[in-house]
């Protein structure tokens, strides 16, 4: 039986990408913002504090919410003249504005937060800044203009190696964009072991399952699967339930692409549960598109009907026109036709 639609609430996905500039985000606020009971570093604390609730809520897709408390520790860390936080905070603010499907607001951001890297002389959060930019052009399509920003970030995040990651990461994003696989799973390796050295799981399994999408597009179905594998036993194990979707919905692809559509059907099904009772909408509708193709398919008449009653429902939530359903989750840092950052598309 299908499952039953709850549209009181449905939030936009939130992938380990956008997770792991926000950790790195939080360890260079850290960094410059030490812990002390003085008086001197109460607003530079909450400032921290806020930001380490902002992050939490970025993760929970809760955007809104994450928004304020990251203009919170932007309030803070301007009224104390605290210049690497406003950095911190801007750069956050602009992930967050992106991952809202606000690209102009997110460009200015990370314009305001490298104008005072750059006056700063402060490389690192200066490759922040420009990969935030570069990460909107990839939204965008624009994987040339994308790259030029990334070969400017590589060496200012030189020693930086959560920085280097990220920027690995996007390259392979760029690269799959150009349709260069090798060179997008030799990126994307780089990536992959520095996050293992670092011991970031959360980023290692982006990196896994980008590198599984990249597999699937040439067509290494056996690397696609096994790197997927991966991506959900990691995902597992940090309970990211968000991502355990994504890795679910890969997961039906590549049986589609194996010509098992009964595993298949079994992926889609587990994503779809998954997104349903954590309210992702667009993930919701993805899948259960793939399973309604699959209904009829596979003889479930019954399932199909329920099905797309289902569908139409999301639909109405999302006004999405029944010939434009959407393949991915977010509604504006990807769109259908882009692969980005923000979200797993395989």
């Amino acid at each position: 039986m299908a499952s039953k639609l709850n549209t009181a609430k449905f939030v936009v996905k939130t992938t380990p990408l956008c997770i792991a500039w926000a950790i790195v985000f939080l360890s260079l606020s850290c960094s410059t913002a030490p812990k002390n009971n003085g008086p001197i570093y109460q607003k530079r604390n909450q400032a921290a504090d806020y930001g380490k609730q902002a992050d939490s809520l970025f993760a929970a897709g809760n955007y809104p919410d994450a928004l304020s408390f990251y203009r919170r520790a932007l309030e803070n860390n301007i009224s104390i003249d605290h210049d690497e936080g406003v950095i911190v905070s801007r750069n956050a603010i602009g992930r967050t504005y992106a991952a809202s499907g606000l690209a102009a607001e997110a460009k200015e951001e990370y314009d305001k937060a490298l104008a005072l890297a750059k006056r700063l002389k402060r490389p690192a959060l200066q490759a922040q800044s420009i990969t935030g930019k570069a990460e909107l052009l990839l939204s965008a399509g624009k994987t040339k203009e994308a790259l030029a920003l990334l070969a400017e970030a590589q060496p200012l995040a030189s020693g930086d190696e959560a920085s280097m990651a990220i920027i690995h990461h996007n390259y392979g994003i760029a690269y799959k964009q150009e349709g260069n696989y090798p060179e997008a799973i030799t990126r994307l390796n780089l990536a992959m072991i520095l996050n293992i050295k670092l011991k970031r799981l959360t980023e290692t399994a982006s990196n896994y399952y980008l590198l599984s999408s990249v597999h699937l597009k040439a067509g290494n179905l056996r690397e696609a699967r096994l790197y997927a594998q991966r991506a959900l036993q990691a995902d597992k194990k940090i309970e990211n339930s968000m991502s355990i979707a994504s890795d679910y919905y890969a997961l039906g692809k590549i049986s589609l692409a194996e010509g098992k559509d009964e595993e298949a059907y079994f992926s889609f099904e587990k994503a779809f549960s998954i997104a349903l009772v954590q309210n992702m909408a667009h993930e919701s509708l993805r899948n259960i598109e793939e399973l309604i193709i699959l209904d009829e398919k596979l003889g479930k008449t019954a399932v199909a009907v329920e099905h797309k009653a289902l569908r139409d429902q999301i639909r109405a939530i999302l006004n999405v026109p029944a010939a434009k359903a959407p393949d991915a989750k977010a509604p504006a840092t990807e769109t259908p036709a882009t692969e980005t950052p923000a979200a797993k598309t395989p």
